[in-house]
């Protein structure tokens, strides 16, 4: 007798390996791989065994929203490319934006119309459909201060005395307000030689609320003030009115009586 997965060879008196892999039907659904007394079963590219099952992967890029291409990372990941002379825009991965990493790039123009060219962001479009990079520091962005370019960027690294004094910034001279304490920098810009400073977007210790109080209760008491007075002319008028009219109706009482006296005595 022989071991499982072995048979009797033609002897009648050894024993051999069984080709499982070439029984009918397949003992596995997709590959077959005999091993000495047993067999193994593996999957297609694109399928993973699960329960002893070849099961299609779900390709990871279903549903993505890139913008130019999706590339899987692994079984379950996946990472969106951008065609040549574009990168990844980083606060959007799935978007390409342009780049260019010398001091020319050709531009981005329509097939359909020449005319119509893009440049990358710190570009501008020459002559020949040719983006070249803006020389920030020709340009003297940073002033006084050092000033180092780069392919569509450029950054000042601030001189001795300056209010950002060795740090490196777009702008060396902005002054952080100390005025400000919620989490929120505002900046009091001023201009190298102009003598003028531009004044800050938040009211100064000058302009305290305080002295508000004061001024709220004098305008009240003068309000009531007028308004009493107002009350007053009012009843004045009134009473004068109603004396005018009283004394009208005297008059014409002693009108209307007189004649009857003056016939009374005519009688007599």
């Amino acid at each position: 007798m022989c071991e499982a997965g072995y048979q009797l060879a033609a002897d009648q008196h050894a024993c051999e390996d069984v080709d499982d892999c070439a029984q009918v039907p397949n003992v596995c659904q997709q590959l077959c791989i005999n091993t000495d007394g047993g067999f193994k079963c593996l999957c297609y590219e694109g399928y993973e065994m699960v329960d002893s099952e070849c099961v299609e992967l779900l390709d990871p890029c279903f549903g993505s929203n890139c913008e130019y291409q999706c590339q899987p990372v692994g079984t379950d990941k996946y990472e969106c490319i951008c065609a040549e002379g574009f990168i990844p825009n980083p606060k959007e991965p799935y978007r390409c934006q342009m780049f260019c990493n010398q001091t020319e790039c050709p531009a981005d123009c329509d097939p359909n119309n020449l005319n119509v060219c893009y440049c990358p962001e710190g570009f501008i479009l020459d002559e020949g459909n040719v983006c070249v990079d803006i020389d920030e520091c020709h340009q003297g962005n940073c002033g006084q201060h050092e000033c180092h370019n780069f392919p569509g960027a450029y950054h000042c690294i601030c001189r001795p005395g300056s209010p950002l004094e060795g740090q490196v910034s777009l702008d060396c001279d902005s002054i952080p307000n100390p005025n400000l304490n919620k989490g929120r920098e505002e900046e009091i810009l001023t201009e190298d030689g102009s003598g003028e400073d531009f004044p800050s977007p938040t009211p100064g210790p000058t302009l305290s609320t305080q002295p508000a109080g004061p001024v709220h209760s004098v305008v009240l008491i003068g309000t009531s003030i007028a308004t009493l007075s107002l009350v007053v002319a009012l009843l004045a008028l009134l009473c004068h009115l109603r004396k005018k009219r009283g004394t009208a109706r005297a008059e014409q009482e002693y009108k209307c009586g007189s004649p009857a006296k003056a016939v009374a005595l005519q009688k007599l």
